[in-house]
């Protein structure tokens, strides 16, 4: 099974694990000798595994030309993948960085606040220098440099996004080393001249049969594919790099600093910036909203105050005018008083006893006491109601009011002393007195 899957390099049989493999237990000529020596002393003893593994594999004539020609076929494909993808977003990213408004603002923005922070007048500034301003705060708000920048932005250009949505391609580039493609395109192609000479090696073992010819041909259409994608992306990638270099020089880096910025490098900061921009774009919306809603209040409460005086220059009572209706409604909304004030919300006090501190809740102050303290001030509060009571019939046998009714029965009325917490108590008393009593 394993000859005929290298003779034919069927990838459903062997996967490129097991061609790795493969290729680390090749066997040697003096590990055939010894086994095929050792065969023919003892030909009655049969041969253990991995001998027979062995003897299998070097039956198979230019293995190690099959093998590596399989492997470079399998990797083809992932490897040519793994160097077009980066490159296509670094290309899309950076013609939509250099096309986006949001950008182009916040590099404006950034230079002019540069210029007044150092008093100076430059032209531009290094892309570096976009991860520091997060970091920068000021001293009376300790907002951040960044917070200043993005309500600088959003006031210049309302319409500005949160750019870190738009520039996908440039997130993605940023996990690439670019450096790394470059090197990988140079074993790729040292790697296509090889398996033309595997090729030939494996021409000379097989016969020329239609069916060798076949694989032959097909092997030969391959390479000859795989040469002229590899140039292709050669020229691909000098071409990128080309507009990646024209791009620092619409950033304003100087072409003799080229060589010192990476490409990976300055996709990641401008990713993680504009993840930075993002949060802070929030923030700074909500700010605005604030003020926004702020300044329409102020705006309709002058309203209000215009109204309210042309009301009382020229309304007259009982004819409700539309200004007057005006004034209802915005006094309604706002909550504001007929004087034009804003009522104020009163904090209740609660009653302090004598000591001046706060009275407790009776259910606090119940928990807190004892048995004893209750007994006594029940006993206090009773002997004050005694107190009360002899104190309002002292004062009605002083001053009593007689009243005599029809049936001569005179009636006297005492006065009811009311008090707050104590239920009233009147104390009502009739006198039966003879008619010449009544009458002196």
């Amino acid at each position: 099974i394993i000859k005929n899957a290298v003779m034919k390099m069927d990838s459903s049989i062997i996967n490129k694990e097991g061609i790795e493999k493969l290729l680390t237990m090749l066997p040697s000529e003096e590990e055939v000798l010894r086994i095929e020596e050792a065969q023919e002393v003892n030909p009655e003893l049969p041969l253990g595994t991995a001998e027979q593994f062995l003897i299998t594999l070097s039956s198979i004539n230019g293995l190690g030309a099959r093998l590596r020609l399989w492997a470079f076929k399998i990797d083809f494909e992932d490897l040519e993948k793994e160097i077009c993808e980066p490159m296509a977003d670094l290309k899309l990213g950076l013609d939509n960085l250099r096309k986006n408004a949001t950008f182009r603002a916040i590099l404006n923005v950034t230079l002019i606040i540069g210029n007044f922070l150092n008093n100076s007048n430059s032209k531009g500034f290094q892309i570096d220098y976009l991860a520091k301003v997060p970091e920068v705060k000021d001293t009376v708000h300790k907002h951040s440099l960044l917070y200043h920048l993005t309500f600088s932005v959003l006031e210049s250009l309302p319409t500005a996004s949160d750019l870190y949505s738009e520039i996908g391609p440039i997130t993605r580039a940023s996990r690439t080393d670019f450096e790394e493609v470059s090197g990988t395109l140079a074993r790729m192609t040292e790697e296509c001249k090889n398996s033309w000479d595997y090729l030939r090696i494996i021409a000379k073992y097989d016969d020329t049969g239609d069916g060798e010819n076949c694989f032959r041909t097909k092997t030969s259409e391959f390479l000859t594919d795989a040469a002229e994608r590899i140039i292709i992306m050669d020229k691909v990638h000098k071409r990128i790099m080309a507009r990646f270099h024209e791009f620092l020089l619409w950033l304003g880096v100087p072409k003799h600093l080229h060589n010192d910025y990476r490409a990976h490098q300055i996709c990641k900061v401008i990713s993680e910036f504009s993840l930075e921009f993002r949060t802070t774009r929030e923030r700074v919306q909500q700010t605005i909203a604030k003020k926004k809603e702020a300044k329409e209040r102020n705006k309709s409460r002058q309203k209000l105050h215009e109204l309210m005086k042309m009301y009382g220059q020229s309304g007259q009572p009982g004819q409700p005018s539309k200004e007057v209706k005006e004034v209802d409604a915005l006094s309604t909304m706002l909550g504001v008083a007929a004087d034009g004030s804003i009522p104020r919300r009163k904090k209740k006090h609660r009653p302090r006893g004598e000591d001046g501190e706060p009275r407790r809740r009776r259910k606090d102050h119940e928990g807190v006491e004892g048995e004893d303290s209750k007994r006594e001030r029940r006993h206090h509060r009773h002997h004050r109601h005694k107190e009360d009571a002899a104190a309002e019939e002292e004062q009605s046998s002083e001053q009593p009011r007689v009243t005599a009714d029809n049936d001569d029965t005179v009636t006297e009325e005492v006065p009811v002393r009311r008090r707050r917490r104590a239920p009233v108590q009147e104390d009502a008393s009739e006198v039966q007195m003879t008619p010449e009593e009544a009458a002196s």
